[in-house]
C-alpha cells in the first residue's frame, strides 16, 4: 500500500522545498507519493517541483480553479 499526499499549490514557490523536506523527513521509509497540483500559479513553484529527482513526486498543472478544484482534479 502507498500513501498519496495531495498538495494543491498556487504561488507557493518559497514553501515548496520546505514542505518537501518535512514530508520526506517525517515519513522516512513509508511508501508514499506526493502529488503537487499547480493551480494556475504565476511564480516558479512548478519549476522547483520539476527540478526534484525523486520518483515519488508527481506534478500536475491546471488552470486556476481554487483549492477544492485542485484537490478534486
Amino acid at each position: 500500500m502507498k500513501l498519496s499526499i495531495i498538495i494543491p499549490c498556487k504561488n507557493e514557490e518559497g514553501n515548496v522545498l520546505e514542505l518537501y523536506n518535512k514530508i520526506k523527513d517525517t515519513l522516512g521509509k513509508v511508501k508514499y507519493e506526493m502529488i503537487y497540483i499547480d493551480d494556475g500559479s504565476t511564480d516558479s513553484g512548478a519549476s522547483v517541483v520539476e527540478a526534484y529527482c525523486d520518483d515519488r513526486i508527481r506534478l500536475i498543472k491546471k488552470a486556476n480553479g481554487g483549492v477544492s478544484s485542485a484537490r478534486n482534479y
